[in-house]
């Protein structure tokens, strides 16, 4: 139980330590339901809240630290978590492994929804995504289950199948944190379905062949999971970021179309909401939909992509912006940027914009250009300028 208990603390605290502001598609609050499913099910009540409760709160002093989100989210989270913990364990005998499940889930959502309503209003909707965090809990299941095998009579396995299902955890969470990376997403399905073979027959040799397949099929998924890969994980360890811990967290060292700067972020309202994906990035498209300013001054606009060097649409951009780039002008940029284009872009614009890459972790995970640092319009859609041109079209409209 010991070794279990300190195996689950270092997990949950990397778990934790790796969450956003909000939900995101597929993968919901991910690793933080991960750790309170496996608690539940692995401890006594007292015990698993105060597992939880200890994991969460180093994780909580990691992201504050590296400013990886806004401080309250965590707080809030171990605030209200670590109860749910204690209850849904105390219910464990009731519930049941699938139960428990959607109970945890269910509480989640409730809850992430009410606050973010509440908070935001109608922007709040994007807390309804907490709802696929369940499509993590078969690997914390498989996790609990090898991990309280005995190895005396299971030999290999519960080592192996442990590892499988980290290896899968990794493959599926990592390949659909926010952009979308088939190879690894699939991979991590595979290695469910084989993992669930596993545990249906937990004795003899098809067992362990089953959990060697699921992890052999995760590490492949991993290996070929390409630039959505890449970005995802460069996003999501952004705490384990060793530059995340200095004052240059945010600083731009590009030589190209990008000045170099100390912070990126300087003139733009709550950093810790994004996180960057490449300092730099050209991207050519069409702007869809009626630009508005926000209510932070902020000039927003979407673009579907003709071509760019290097941004990619994420899971959010396909569902959430209906296939669009979201790009964004701080209002410290607004002359600078703005001024040369007449004060404005029409719906239907060729434009070319230049910025900051990154991925919102407060809006369902989708990718924008945030602060864009230029914009020249290749061609003209309306020989009306902004904002005359938006006249009779709905704000979002397309």
């Amino acid at each position: 139980m010991k070794a279990r208990a300190a195996l689950y603390a270092i997990l949950a605290f990397a778990g934790i330590s790796l969450m956003a502001n909000a939900p995101g598609i597929l993968v919901g609050y991910g690793l933080v339901y991960a750790a309170m499913y496996y608690a539940v099910l692995a401890f006594p009540p007292a015990m698993a809240a105060a597992l939880f409760a200890t994991a969460h709160a180093a994780a909580l002093a990691v992201i504050a630290e590296t400013r990886a989100a806004f401080t309250l989210v965590p707080a809030a989270s171990l605030a209200l978590r670590t109860p749910l913990v204690y209850v849904a364990a105390r219910l464990r005998g009731r519930l049941g492994a699938l139960g428990e499940a959607f109970l945890l889930a269910g509480v989640d959502q409730l809850v992430a929804l009410t606050i973010a309503i509440l908070y935001y209003g109608n922007d709040g909707i994007h807390a309804g995504l907490a709802i696929y965090e369940l499509l993590l809990a078969p690997y914390a299941y498989y996790a609990y289950h090898y991990t309280t095998l005995e190895a005396r009579r299971h030999g290999w396995a519960p080592a192996l199948g442990l590892t499988a299902s980290l290896a899968g955890l990794a493959a599926y969470y990592f390949g659909a944190y926010a952009f979308l990376s088939l190879p690894s997403l699939a991979a991590g399905a595979v290695a469910a379905l084989a993992l669930g073979a596993a545990v249906a027959r937990p004795h003899g040799a098809t067992a362990l062949g089953a959990a060697a397949l699921a992890l052999a099929v995760a590490a492949s998924g991993l290996a070929l999971g390409g630039t959505p890969l890449s970005y995802n994980l460069k996003v999501s360890l952004y705490p384990f970021e060793p530059h995340s811990w200095g004052p240059q967290r945010w600083a731009q060292s590009s030589t190209g179309p990008c000045q170099s700067t100390s912070n990126v972020f300087r003139y733009t309202h709550d950093p810790a909401r994004l996180r960057i994906v490449e300092g730099c990035v050209t991207v050519t498209g069409r702007v869809v939909g009626a630009p508005k300013i926000e209510d932070d001054g902020d000039y927003c606009f979407d673009v579907k992509i003709i071509n760019s060097s290097g941004a990619i649409l994420s899971l959010g951009n396909e569902v959430l912006r209906r296939g669009a780039l979201h790009v964004e002008v701080v209002p410290h940029d607004h002359f600078r940027v703005l001024g040369p284009i007449g004060g404005g872009v029409c719906p239907g614009d060729i434009v070319r914009v230049t910025g900051v890459y990154v991925v919102d972790t407060d809006h369902g995970m989708w990718a924008e250009v945030h602060p864009a640092y230029n914009i020249t319009v290749l061609k003209r859609a309306s020989t009306s300028p902004w904002p005359d041109c938006l006249r009779g079209r709905a704000v979002g409209g397309g």
